[in-house]
């Protein structure tokens, strides 16, 4: 977030930071794999010169680069967090953004705010899970 300002932005290296403090980071993807998907996820600026707004994402840009950052990832070597809650797509997209959040809250937040959120987000897919077996639509399954 730029001091000052009432709007969340994230630069690359507040990103990169935050993807390095959450143990995302390794040999195989590092700096130079997560800085073009942060590029890729801003929208065009046609004035560079007359302000810095290419150097800071915002949130939507923000939760673009995630996406981006999650999709390079294999899903063989992430902990899917809810095996019996399968993929909605044979990319596995929606696992692996899930999984990478659950990642980021772990290393990102405090263990208290990590667990919270888990217990929450757990009844939700709990409850996801009970209205499909129903046949139910649900706030997740919908096609």
């Amino acid at each position: 977030m730029n001091p000052g300002t009432s709007k969340l932005t994230s630069s690359l290296e507040e990103f990169v930071t935050m993807l390095g403090n959450a143990g995302l980071l390794n040999e195989f993807f590092g700096n130079r794999e997560a800085g073009p998907l942060w590029n890729l996820s801003m929208m065009t600026n046609t004035n560079e010169v007359a302000s810095e707004k290419h150097l800071n994402m915002t949130f939507v840009e923000f939760l673009e680069a995630l996406a981006r950052v999650a999709d390079k990832f294999e899903m063989v070597n992430m902990v899917d967090m809810f095996p019996e809650y399968k993929a909605k797509s044979p990319f596995e997209l929606d696992k692996k953004l899930e999984s990478t959040f659950f990642v980021l809250i772990r290393g990102c937040l405090s263990e208290k705010h990590y667990k919270n959120t888990l217990k929450k987000y757990t009844e939700i897919v709990e409850t996801e899970l009970e209205n499909l077996k129903l046949g139910l639509v649900t706030q997740f399954a919908m096609k």
